[in-house]
């Protein structure tokens, strides 16, 4: 179980001049993103989300938290859900992070300040369904064109040279299993 306090300098800022802010001790017994947004919306019920299917059943760890709100117009809620959850389920490939999740917001219209103005959506990151794609080919073939450096060639002709030694390699497979990208 991990235990930690959510709190920015801006909400250190209204306690010590007095003003009001927000509290809510957030106890996380671990599960999916559905259970965690229902988990927030029982402090929040009026938090209007929307979980896409690609990410409503990714496991979360369990947790307690404390979180203070920063600001009038952000809830413990939303920082719960915009802050902390996007960050609660990583990928790690090659030394680096790749978030499993991400969180957007738009406004219905309304007074901005007010929570219940906002839909938040929860869902996975292009960035992560391209990876995905590409992990999932059974064909990866590499080439490296480092050595030429030959300037009779036009990058076309080497494009197709290219395009056309990979249209050999495939012939046959099925075109849900390779695909030819350029970057």
């Amino acid at each position: 179980m991990i235990s930690l306090a959510l709190t920015t300098s801006a909400a250190l800022s209204m306690m010590a001049s007095g003003l009001q802010e927000e509290t809510i001790q957030f106890d996380f017994e671990g599960g999916t993103v559905a259970e965690y947004v229902q988990e927030i919306q029982k402090h929040e019920p009026g938090l209007n989300v929307i979980i896409k299917d690609s990410v409503a059943d990714v496991e979360l760890p369990a947790f307690k938290v404390r979180v203070i709100s920063d600001s009038p117009d952000t809830t413990p809620g939303e920082r719960l859900l915009e802050e902390l959850l996007p960050s609660l389920a990583i990928q790690r490939l090659r030394g680096s992070e790749i978030p499993l999740i991400e969180v957007s917001v738009n406004y219905m219209g309304g007074d901005d300040h007010d929570f219940q103005s906002r839909l938040y959506t929860v869902e996975t990151p292009e960035i992560y369904e391209e990876l995905e794609r590409m992990t999932s080919l059974k064909h990866t073939i590499a080439i490296g064109l480092g050595g030429i450096d030959d300037s009779s060639y036009s990058e076309s002709d080497l494009l197709a040279a290219i395009e056309a030694s990979m249209q050999g390699i495939v012939d046959g497979l099925d075109e849900d299993d390779w695909s030819i990208r350029y970057h």
